[in-house]
């Protein structure tokens, strides 16, 4: 069984080499599917170097265009399961996602149809001096209140949904681009009653190396928060806190 990782690319040479081979490192059954949207720096090649390399464990796809980090993370999703990968992650280029905490959210994938690695958890590390952290923990606890979702990490961009859950999921009706891809990924998943496992994970400080307009973003989380029900809790899965502190051991 192979474990699909789809990590979104714009200008990431200095680091998609070395993500790659923590990846594939990560697991023996991982494989990596590369999406490009329109790097102009050597990402491109350093995406071939390591395809030759490892000919059977890495994909790539370019987009012609950058139409935001949920375009590219959809069009990863549809080729996973176009494919019949059992299982597909997703996770940024830029090492705010490590790769030594992918095997914990594999763990997981024995226990749960979705996964999420959360920075609002006991054991979680968030490596950020800055007073954002704060910021994002309230704004995910409003969102989680507000929207009945049943994770603690609602906006967390390094996740993992079984095949069979995303074909559950009615992906044509996604409506957003940018970073509330994520948010609205677990609303669709929670209202189909996926059980969702979070584990911790340590956290770099986000580089903003994407394309979009900032005020395009917020517009589609407003837009989120504006047309989603909240989730009853009778379809939402949950998770167990015992799940939860068991992964600590690993």
């Amino acid at each position: 069984m192979s474990y699909l990782i789809i990590v979104p690319t714009y200008n990431h040479a200095h680091t998609v080499e070395s993500l790659g081979i923590g990846v594939l490192h990560a697991h023996s059954e991982t494989e990596l599917l590369f999406i490009d949207q329109g790097s102009h720096d050597q990402t491109t090649k350093k995406i071939l170097q390591l395809e030759e390399v490892f000919p059977d464990r890495v994909h790539h796809l370019v987009l012609p265009k950058s139409n935001g980090w949920g375009h590219a993370l959809l069009t990863g999703y549809k080729w996973g399961v176009s494919r019949g990968y059992p299982w597909i992650f997703q996770m940024a280029a830029d090492f705010s996602h490590h790769p030594v905490d992918l095997q914990r959210l594999i763990v997981a994938t024995h226990a749960a149809a979705a996964v999420v690695g959360s920075r609002f958890i006991e054991g979680s590390v968030y490596n950020d001096p800055s007073p954002m952290l704060q910021l994002k923990h309230h704004w995910a606890r409003f969102l989680k209140n507000r929207l009945g979702l049943p994770m603690m990490d609602v906006t967390s961009s390094f996740v993992g949904y079984s095949r069979d859950l995303l074909e559950r999921m009615p992906l044509g009706q996604i409506q957003t681009q940018g970073r509330a891809f994520d948010l609205e990924m677990k609303i669709m998943a929670s209202h189909q009653g996926a059980t969702f496992w979070e584990v911790p994970i340590s956290h770099g400080r986000t580089k903003q190396n994407h394309k979009g307009s900032r005020g395009k973003h917020h517009r589609e989380w407003l837009w989120v928060l504006a047309n989603s029900e909240p989730v009853p809790q009778t379809a939402a899965g949950g998770f167990e806190g015992a799940h939860q502190r068991r992964l600590h051991d690993y």
